[in-house]
């Protein structure tokens, strides 16, 4: 799907889609892609490598699969993650929201508790270079003082607006004095963040590849 392989362009550096970060990887050997329209695991396999299927079954039964990910509608998530619990994998790694209601968190998290495969949610913003090193100047004390935070983000609190929620535990381990707005994606995409401290400023911007 698109997060999956299809958002990212081969030219670009950047990296947004989980195909172009497996296939950028030197310790990763991406095997394929499964899509229940054929044609669109095709199309992110010409782009990215690895072989096209149409069910999971289809791709275990050709491979050992040590990760797989999962960039699937939201409303299917649920179903696939319970599915992969049973496979003789070691992690999933999973497009927000993992789940849609807590009756399905409550079955995915079952289902987990009986095998020995780990899950990451896609909060991708905390694993930058850049924010690693802000996290590190404000354990170290070089900003002084948390003080409070004002944030902008678009297309909806579980698809961009999570991503802020989480880079703001990550980094100062509070939702206290955080103020987040929505922005209608009918206009433009944004993402951007300004957290204050007694002795700095640091702001995100550029969709938080900027700081």
């Amino acid at each position: 799907g698109f997060m999956g392989s299809l958002k990212d362009d081969p030219k670009d550096d950047r990296i947004y889609t989980h195909g172009k970060a497996y296939r950028s990887h030197p310790g990763f050997n991406l095997v394929g892609f499964v899509d229940t329209d054929i044609e669109r695991a095709m199309l992110a396999s010409s782009r990215w490598g690895g072989i096209a299927y149409q069910t999971i079954d289809e791709a275990f039964d050709n491979h050992e699969i040590d990760v797989v990910s999962v960039a699937t509608p939201d409303a299917t998530h649920c179903e696939v993650l319970i599915d992969l619990a049973k496979r003789p994998i070691r992690h999933v790694f999973c497009e927000k929201p993992l789940v849609n209601t807590r009756d399905e968190l409550e079955r995915v998290e079952k289902a987990f508790a009986k095998s020995n495969v780990k899950v990451t949610v896609n909060h991708t913003r905390r694993f930058l270079p850049q924010v690693l090193e802000v996290k590190s100047n404000i354990d170290r004390g070089m900003y002084g003082e948390y003080l409070y935070a004002v944030g902008h983000f678009g297309n909806g609190l579980i698809h961009d607006g999570c991503h802020m929620v989480d880079l703001m535990l990550y980094l100062v381990d509070t939702l206290e004095n955080f103020h987040f707005h929505e922005i209608s994606s009918h206009f433009y995409r944004i993402f951007e963040l300004d957290v204050f401290f007694d002795k700095a400023r640091v702001r995100f911007t550029d969709f938080g590849w900027q700081i």
